[in-house]
């Protein structure tokens, strides 16, 4: 067994004269002994070096590893590995843990596996999941209580635009549902693409913004032209915060708690609609038909500012199969670093004696 200087990291445990089995090889920059990546019974082929910090590691269905870049190899679950091209990307078979690593090592500004940390120092806590959940559900609700607004003061918007009951029919809840539609569901469509492309937190915020904006603006329409295009305008919040509600959610909490939480925010859509419809009824008679409007708007913008300043972005995926057992066996080899540590520093002391 060798040690086998590369780049900035040591490789312990391979028998690179007889083209034996590899064991461990730890890539982390500047520490000796760790456990990096495991490549279990494979020959290595070839190993050299050069000043740089370059180099290859080939191992036989394993990885390749090129510039100082630590990806998995074949290991006991028996996945076949793939290559890193000169860009640092995955090429051919490959599994998720090792792009996961992959990943890792670029946001850690290019550490080697030992040095990444451990994920579930990152996973949120339960209260920060049921807070996130809980302003999710307000959000939501206020989102659809703006839905049928209208509904309730039918009669007074007519009289207000001049509209006799046929306009007021075809007008009022015909075309403003339309509208609402129209926009509405292309909106759901592009949202819920965009969700997997940038960040959520911050498309909700947007979202809302686009929709809750136009909701809010109803009090001051002038002209049904005006009146038509807000509440077209609203469909963005109204279709496009699904997607992401889901989308946050479902990396928030495993598989078994997803559709208990789910109801939270299937009942709030429900909930808003109708008490939208009763608060329009109640305060569109005193107080005038958009007014209703702006007690609607106002605390989902409220509530879209919250979540953005407070809520950290869940990691995609972080509840998946793959990843908890990526996660459990790098805790596993840190506890066995620690271990070996310790027990490396007890014989130290021991031969002091």
């Amino acid at each position: 067994s060798s040690r086998y200087e590369y780049g900035s990291g040591d490789f312990t445990g391979v028998d690179a004269g007889t083209g034996g089995a590899a064991a461990d090889v730890a890539v982390a920059p500047g520490r000796r002994g760790g456990s990096g990546s495991n490549i279990n019974n494979l020959p290595v082929e070839t190993m050299r070096s050069s000043k740089g910090g370059g180099g290859d590691l080939s191992v036989d269905n394993g990885r390749q590893v090129r510039n100082s870049q630590p990806i998995n190899g074949s290991g006991s679950d028996g996945k076949s590995g793939g290559t890193v091209d000169g860009d640092g990307e995955v090429e051919g078979e490959g599994d998720l843990e090792a792009q996961l690593m992959q990943d890792e090592s670029r946001q850690g500004g290019g550490r080697g596996a030992g040095d990444v940390d451990d994920d579930t120092r990152g996973t949120p806590t339960r209260r920060v999941k049921y807070y996130t959940v809980g302003l999710l559900t307000l959000t939501s609700m206020f989102l659809y209580a703006d839905q049928n607004l209208l509904s309730p003061n039918l009669s007074a918007v007519a009289d207000d635009f001049g509209f006799d009951e046929r306009e007021k029919d075809l007008k009022l809840g015909g075309w403003l549902q339309l509208a609402f539609f129209c926009v509405g569901s292309p909106a759901s469509l592009i949202i819920g693409w965009l969700s997997d492309k940038v960040p959520r937190m911050r498309l909700f915020f947007i979202t809302v913004l686009l929709g809750e904006g136009p909701c809010l603006a109803t009090y001051w329409v002038k002209t049904y032209w005006q009146l038509f295009a807000v509440r077209a305008l609203t469909g963005i919040s109204v279709g496009g915060c699904l997607p992401l509600l889901f989308s946050i959610t479902g990396d928030m909490f495993p598989a078994e708690e997803r559709t208990y939480v789910a109801s939270f925010l299937t009942i709030a859509t429900g909930a808003g609609i109708a008490v939208g419809q009763i608060m329009a009824g109640t305060v569109g008679p005193a107080a005038g038909w958009r007014l209703p409007f702006v007690i609607a708007a106002a605390p989902a913008i409220a509530l879209a500012f919250l979540l953005y300043f407070t809520v950290k972005e869940p990691r995609r995926g972080a509840q998946e199969e793959a990843v908890k057992r990526h996660t459990q066996r790098r805790t596993e080899q840190r506890q066995q670093e620690q271990k070996q540590e310790e027990g490396g520093g007890k014989d130290g002391k021991e031969g002091d004696r």
